[in-house]
């Protein structure tokens, strides 16, 4: 029963901190995208989204040394990839929970 709840705060946590990742970028905020990175990179592992885990992951080291070119792009394909796996984890909680 708590399920549903906690992927519900879990779409809603990705989203506002996807939105906190682009601002970081566009402001060049490093310490922002590290911490916010690392923890998408550890909430993903958490619901079982390896691919947004991995690339976040990749977003953290990106940040971490400063790879500006890096970040940009980690940040963009966050942006393309963790929407299509909110929406699958929803759906697959849906189809499990009712």
């Amino acid at each position: 029963a708590l399920l549903p709840e906690l992927v519900a705060l879990f779409i809603s946590d990705s989203t506002a901190n996807l939105d906190k990742l682009q601002l970081a970028l566009q402001q060049r905020d490093q310490q922002a995208l590290i911490l916010l990175s690392h923890t998408l990179k550890s909430v993903c592992a958490t619901y079982g989204a390896q691919r947004c885990h991995h690339e976040a992951r990749e977003l953290e080291k990106a940040a971490r040394g400063g790879q500006w070119e890096g970040i940009a792009a980690g940040v963009n394909l966050l942006a393309q990839t963790l929407p299509p796996t909110m929406q699958a984890l929803e759906l697959w909680c849906h189809q499990a929970c009712c």
